[in-house]
């Protein structure tokens, strides 16, 4: 009996042991909490990125190519030995970074880390303070050019709401004509006309990845798409060049209309273009960031 009642004091001791949380389901702040403070995680003796999904390990000499089409263009070889992070795939191929692939063979071998792990490494990304953001930045004031006219606009900041949303006012009508708020899933846009800014857009999904695309409204009430086409773009305007520029394409189903928009980091929106034909137009683009 005694023996049945010491068994049931451990069992309980054992439930209520604290672990760290697994789930990090939307990666919310919960979850995310138990990383603050760390700078990085490890994995398999490498430092695992945000985004990443693997590695690659080179087994024997293995050609490093770009795709042109379905043609393979021939860059260099990579060298037995030599490993690198994982952020994307094709059929029968790795993507290594920039636009370059291997063949998914015997001369080359691929590794996963766990969900824990990436989900792990997603929040030291959330919570580092070299965090790029997409937001704009509530301490300058922003001057857009319309090309096709030369006319400009100013945004400054106005004011945060207590939770957490932007308004800009725009400088020709004193309108709240930018309205935006930042969370860990993504950069959030909304309809400034009523002042309330209830109807959110998802601008920016997070984590960045090449690729990612999501549907605007919901169920039958959908009426378009948003694309992450580029995450490196580099973009000239008269503000400046910005390098590592991601680039957004948003399809609306009514009028088949195409646009595009461009995110530096730590600066915010830089252009947006328009698709006429097979051009692609810019019809608004920063010109100018006052401190």
């Amino acid at each position: 009996m005694k023996k049945l009642g010491m068994l049931l004091i451990l069992l309980v001791f054992a439930m209520n042991i604290h672990t760290p949380s697994t789930n990090a389901a939307e990666y919310d702040s919960t979850f995310c909490t138990q990383y603050k403070g760390v700078e990085k995680i490890w994995w398999e003796g490498m430092e695992l990125k945000a985004g990443q999904i693997g590695r690659l390990n080179v087994e024997k000499d293995t050609p490093l190519f770009k795709l042109q089409g379905d043609k393979k263009v021939f860059s260099r070889t990579l060298k037995a030995g030599e490993f690198y992070r994982i952020y994307a795939f094709k059929p029968g191929m790795l993507n290594v970074g920039g636009g370059y692939y291997v063949d998914r063979d015997s001369r080359v071998t691929y590794e996963t880390p766990s969900k824990a792990k990436k989900d792990a490494a997603y929040c030291v990304y959330v919570y580092n303070p070299a965090h790029v953001s997409f937001i704009l930045n509530k301490n300058k004031t922003y001057v857009y050019e319309h090309p096709s006219t030369g006319g400009t606009e100013g945004f400054s900041f106005s004011h945060q709401r207590s939770d957490g949303v932007n308004f800009w006012i725009r400088d020709i009508d004193y309108n709240y004509s930018r309205v935006e708020k930042e969370t860990t899933e993504g950069l959030y846009g909304y309809c400034g006309c009523d002042v309330g800014g209830s109807s959110a857009l998802l601008l920016i999904k997070y984590l960045i990845k090449n690729g990612t695309k999501w549907g605007l409204g919901e169920g039958e009430n959908q009426y378009g798409t948003r694309e992450i086409i580029s995450v490196n773009s580099t973009v000239t305007t008269k503000a400046g060049t910005f390098k590592n520029v991601v680039v957004i394409k948003e399809h609306i189903s009514y009028g088949n209309i195409t646009r595009y928009e461009y995110y530096a980091p730590n600066v915010g929106l830089i252009r947006e273009s328009e698709q006429i034909g097979s051009k692609i137009v810019p019809w608004r683009q920063l010109s100018k960031i006052i401190n």
